[in-house]
């Protein structure tokens, strides 16, 4: 009983009721009340702010640990990208084109490399290119080259996603040409008629 009327007490259950009765013997229970309650707010808001804090703490040294793994990753592939593209002669002030990123991503070095970093290979390279050409521009520079690659991390077991991605961008690249093309129609449109009108005026 005493035990139980203590945990009502801890979560304010009734506890008006309980002190008035117990203060009926005498005034000093006002006191070991307050002084409990006191007591236990104060511990049950250190313990949940321990947890919170140790969860913090647990998720930033995770996170520095994977940043750390990540710059390590990243800089053992760009030694071995670097490494094949200098035994090729490659430029790297150079733009990659499409028939050269076939060359690369078809090396034998460079695709374990891609797999050690679980990255899919397994779709045309022609839509791996298109999502690795962010600006579209048809060329990738060595920078862009590495860190879209990198941005591919862990997707060989999400093969779907990147073909949905491929279409996504090819989509939005259809987009933009007829959005282009209607822009110069309207240019043109808007031309034509303001010729029209000088005619009609002048």
């Amino acid at each position: 009983n005493s035990f139980y009327t203590h945990f009502m007490v801890l979560t304010l259950e009734g506890y008006p009721a309980i002190v008035k009765a117990a203060a009926a013997k005498s005034w000093f229970w006002y006191l070991y009340f307050v002084a409990f309650i006191l007591f236990s707010s104060v511990v049950l808001m250190n313990v949940v702010t321990g947890i919170l804090c140790e969860n913090v703490i647990h998720s930033a040294r995770n996170e520095e640990m994977e940043n750390h793994m990540y710059q390590a990753e990243s800089k053992k592939f760009q030694e071995v990208l670097i490494d094949f593209l200098t035994a090729e002669g490659f430029d790297f002030d150079h733009e990659i084109t499409f028939r050269e990123f076939r060359s690369i991503i078809q090396n034998p070095g460079v695709r374990e490399a891609l797999n050690t970093l679980e990255i899919c290979l397994e779709i045309e390279d022609e839509t791996l290119f298109q999502i690795l050409d962010e600006d579209s521009n048809g060329s990738l520079s060595f920078s862009e080259f590495c860190q879209s690659l990198l941005r591919l991390r862990g997707s060989k077991d999400t093969v779907h996603s990147l073909l949905v991605q491929g279409d996504l961008i090819a989509g939005g690249r259809l987009v933009l040409q007829q959005l282009h093309e209607t822009e110069e129609d309207l240019v043109r449109g808007s031309r034509m008629l303001c010729d029209t009108l000088r005619r009609r005026f002048a």
